[in-house]
């Protein structure tokens, strides 16, 4: 099994995807936060650029940050783990199938998903396991 992660993306992308609606909600909440420093109270879409980076920073921060938790599971699991360029590349001697039921039985299939980029080995669709695109809100999500 062969998955390929890529801990910081070419930082236009990053800017984009943080700056550029719809934003999740993690960053409009921050941005809304740090605009208490600002006389006018700017909203998200008149944001200084000041708080957008900071918000950048932030979502960063909190990416790497479970990134980090879930290759320090595939460590712990003695999964190959290597930094390749700019990629982590983490490869085992299972089949794509066994690799993807041993990561659900660990609970970070789930996580790991979001974050793969091309050339990992994808789940097979027997397993119901599908990747999920991180939807960006503007709202919380509704309680139930």
């Amino acid at each position: 099994m062969r998955l390929v992660l890529r801990p910081i993306s070419a930082p236009a992308s990053v800017l984009s995807s943080i700056t550029v609606g719809p934003l999740a909600y993690s960053v409009t909440t921050y941005s809304e936060v740090r605009s208490f420093a600002f006389p006018d109270r700017p909203t998200v879409d008149r944001m200084p650029v000041s708080v957008r980076l900071a918000a950048v920073a932030n979502e960063l921060k909190r990416n790497l940050i479970l990134m980090s938790d879930v290759i320090r599971r595939l460590e712990a699991l003695e999964w190959k783990v290597e930094l390749i360029g700019d990629e982590v590349v983490i490869t085992n001697d299972l089949s794509a199938e066994a690799g993807w039921l041993k990561l659900q039985a660990e609970g970070i299939s789930d996580h790991l998903l979001p974050m793969l980029e091309k050339g990992s080995d994808r789940p097979p669709k027997g397993l119901g396991l599908a990747v999920r695109q991180r939807q960006a809100r503007s709202e919380p999500a509704p309680s139930t």
